[in-house]
């Protein structure tokens, strides 16, 4: 029998003619997150039915987004080494070197060649024309190199750019040379190299250390490859040279913004230009791709300083960077988009691909938008785990004081965004969860929550609950009392728990009504001034269950009496000669002061003076009352 999986409620509205008619829907995602295990080079397939229970259809689209875990997969999953990649390069203008030739043409790795453009294999293809933009099928390759400028390849390029950032967030990823801040082009999510600059050399900002908090993945492949072990080349604070290493910078305000916005996953600025600290090399994620700029000339490190730790020598380590970072798209949804009617259901098969990818753990969240506009979010895991060990894990739910299985309650899976909820039978499962420990926490209305950590190792686990529950009661169940003022009274009151579970309680004193708010929280408003038509409203206080408010009065100052039903029940005279009238007023419960001139007046509640003083200060406007130390503070 199928678990049921969460319900999430939502309200689209539609507008016709100026009236909003709300149309309610209900979707159930079941299972709510799942997991696989598969062999590399192999497939697997697990279904999710989406389940609309309301009467709207709903429209869905279906994408996946990396999970937040520290930014430890922040340049994406790790794939074996370079050894049959395929990359694109792009570039319509010699310059000072053409990438083709210098960058990749020089590298000596075995089997490494150009292709044709219609034959697959370990190499590139060159496409040194604009128009080559419409021809190329971004799918195709590990990674996109790009380093033209012309007119005609940045009209094609712009015409295909939504494309290429379609690929790059679907797991792609692009490499840029970007030369001088005119170029005509801009990089995938809006970046431009915005700063004009020629520095000779650059100073790295990332350290190759794993265990650093700004590691980066780059500067570990190019100091695992050019010995930094041994002559230090590739840690953090290398000087990197090249003749005009930095012919133009980016802001990284750009990459700040984006990030904030939601547009990028992250980015790491990887070095600076020496002259002037802007950043001249930049990683960023978008979607589960990445991409690399970099403001050098285009080709020229790559002719002249291809010397280990200079610009120009690290053409492979690149390639390998695109590589890892790229990987297949190991995830598909089948639809990736749709309606689903009301009353009724679709399913949607997930397809596991792992192609290349080294043993281990992936993990990626199902993005599920529901609504017109995809207005409402949905997410979900997915996890894979590619010849690395897995277990199920299931068992029964029951009441520990009857034994009765207990159906509807919802079981959480820490760390993981999945979940499910115990059958008729009280049944629950969760299946090729990876072997590590987890922690699943079980809740049910009128229950105590329950938590359980389980080591899961590669044998299957049988995890069956026992829920309690605690009662809470209280002799006397009600307690009433009145005081006068300065008198006291203790009162006894025994709590008994009838429960089978532990019973965690607090008090708490609550004021009754609207009394029991924060110090600072708006309660009500009164247009004082509106109701006692006095436009110089300068002073209030609430005594006796009635506000007090002090008012010029068109020089004929008045104190205005307002009940709760903000109605002016009673006015008197200010007491004193100032002729616009207190400023502000206090009470410490029996008398209320007023002042605006020299002099601070006392009276009670019916206007009639209690006593009269001196304050030293003309004029005194400002008056509180201190309840604690019982004194009148005034400025």
């Amino acid at each position: 029998m199928k678990v049921k999986g969460l319900i999430f409620h939502y309200l689209i509205s539609a507008i016709i003619i100026g009236v909003a008619l709300p149309v309610s829907a209900e979707i159930i995602v079941d299972p709510f997150g799942f997991a696989v295990t598969v062999p590399n080079d192999e497939q697997a397939v697990t279904e999710v039915t989406l389940i609309n229970t309301g009467e709207a259809d709903t429209p869905f689209d279906i994408g996946f987004s990396s999970p937040d875990r520290d930014d430890e997969r922040r340049n994406g999953p790790r794939r074996d080494a370079l050894e049959d990649g395929l990359f694109a390069i792009f570039q319509d203008n010699g310059a000072w070197g053409w990438l083709d030739q210098f960058m990749v043409g020089r590298l000596e790795i075995d089997g490494f060649e150009r292709l044709d453009p219609d034959d697959d294999g370990f190499g590139w293809h060159n496409f040194n024309n604009g128009n080559a933009w419409n021809e190329a099928e971004f799918e195709r390759y590990d990674g996109l190199i790009i380093a033209g400028h012309g007119q005609n390849f940045a009209q094609q390029y712009n015409q295909n750019l939504e494309r290429l950032e379609e690929y790059i967030a679907n797991g792609g990823t692009a490499y840029y040379e970007m030369g001088d801040p005119n170029q005509q082009i801009i990089c995938v999510g809006g970046i431009r190299n915005d700063i004009q600059h020629w520095d000779g050399w650059g100073v790295q900002q990332v350290s190759p250390n794993e265990d650093d908090e700004n590691y980066n993945r780059f500067a570990q492949i190019c100091w695992e490859s050019q010995n930094g072990g041994d002559n230090q080349l590739w840690e953090e604070g290398h000087r990197i040279q090249g003749s005009a290493w930095v012919h133009s910078c980016f802001s990284e305000g750009q990459f700040e913004e984006g990030v904030e916005e939601g547009a990028f996953e992250w980015y790491q600025v990887f070095a600076i230009a020496e002259g002037n600290n802007q950043p001249g090399w930049v990683m960023y994620g978008i979607g589960r791709g990445l991409v690399f700029v970099n403001g050098h000339p285009l080709g020229h490190g790559w002719q002249h300083h291809q010397q280990q730790g200079r610009c120009g020598s690290v053409g492979e380590e690149i390639l390998q960077y695109l590589y890892e970072g790229s990987g297949p798209n190991w995830i598909i949804a089948d639809p990736e988009e749709g309606v689903i009617p009301g009353n009724e259901d679709i399913v949607v098969e997930f397809t596991f691909s792992p192609i290349d990818l080294e043993p281990g753990i992936y993990e990626l969240l199902v993005d599920l938008e529901l609504g017109e506009d995809d207005q409402f979010l949905i997410q979900f895991a997915a996890v894979m785990s590619v010849e690395s060990p897995a277990a199920e894990i299931s068992g029964i739910v029951i009441d520990e004081e009857t034994e009765e299985a207990v159906e509807g309650v919802f079981v959480d899976l820490y760390y993981y965004e999945m979940n499910r909820f115990s059958g008729n039978q009280g049944q629950w499962s969760m299946l090729n969860l990876p072997s590590m420990e987890h922690v699943f926490t079980f809740t049910a209305d009128d229950y105590l929550p329950e938590t359980h950590v389980v080591d899961l190792g590669e044998d299957d686990v049988e995890l069956n609950v026992s829920l309690r529950h605690s009662e809470l009661a209280l002799e006397p169940a009600e307690l009433a009392s009145e005081l006068a003022l300065d008198e006291s009274e203790e009162l006894n009151v025994t709590g008994t728990n009838a429960g089978n579970g532990p019973l965690t309680y607090t008090t708490d004193r609550r004021l009754l009504g609207d009394a029991n708010a924060e110090p600072w929280e708006h309660r009500v408003g009164i247009p004082a001034g509106v109701i006692a038509e006095d436009s110089r409203i300068q002073g209030a206080v609430f005594v006796n269950d009635h506000f007090y408010a002090s008012g010029a009065n068109n020089r004929e100052p008045l104190i205005h009496v307002f009940n709760r039903d903000q109605e002016l029940v009673n006015q008197f005279a200010q007491l004193g000669e100032g002729r616009y009238g207190y400023k502000d007023l206090a009470s410490d419960g029996d008398v209320i002061w007023g002042s605006g001139e020299r002099n601070i007046y006392g009276f009670n509640t019916d206007g009639e003076e209690v006593m009269s003083f001196d304050s030293g200060i003309s004029p005194c406007n400002n008056l509180a009352w201190d309840p604690d130390r019982e004194i009148l503070w005034v400025s």
